[in-house]
């Protein structure tokens, strides 16, 4: 159990990397309330529809955005599984944002950097204002940053085995 909690403990950082999620989540009394960000109404007007129409009906001809419909749909099957109240998908949203920090922890670990070095650049990304204020609404931006980061790490890890002759 020390080893756990031990600054080289395996997962001492991801853990701390946890608690501005849990602290938003808990201040925007359990993601019942909308975050004001400066797109924030787009949860409403946009977001939530299509998640809503897509959970009903796959009607890609009416489609009304330029980005592809995997959010929507990703978002429309987790609604199916546990309800289309706005907390419940928003919680797939912060979740989501979580795991792209803890990609980017893995990678800058593997590419060398220490564990609090680490930390403290993937803090840096959870805490910028355009990712953390998205992580608490029904925004695209953070899966797409997500898959982002998922291609890199990848990539690394590609790099790491490949051998080119």
């Amino acid at each position: 159990m020390r080893r756990f909690f031990h600054p080289r403990g395996r997962f001492l950082y991801p853990l701390l990397l946890a608690a501005p999620f849990l602290i938003g989540v808990a201040v925007l009394e359990g993601l019942s309330v909308e975050i004001d960000t400066f797109h924030g109404s787009d949860a409403r007007i946009y977001h939530l529809p299509t998640i809503e129409q897509f959970a009903d009906r796959l009607d890609f001809e009416s489609y009304p955005a330029a980005q592809t419909p995997l959010y929507h749909l990703l978002f429309a099957g987790w609604g199916e599984l546990v309800g289309f109240e706005l907390w419940r998908l928003r919680l797939l949203n912060v979740a989501i944002s979580y795991g792209a920090v803890l990609v980017l922890f893995g990678l800058l670990r593997r590419r060398g950097l220490t564990a609090f070095q680490s930390f403290a650049l993937s803090l840096l990304l959870a805490l910028s204002p355009y990712f953390f204020g998205a992580s608490f609404t029904l925004l695209t931006d953070n899966l797409a940053l997500l898959f982002g980061l998922l291609a890199l790490d990848r990539l690394d890890r590609f790099g790491e085995r490949a051998r080119f002759s």
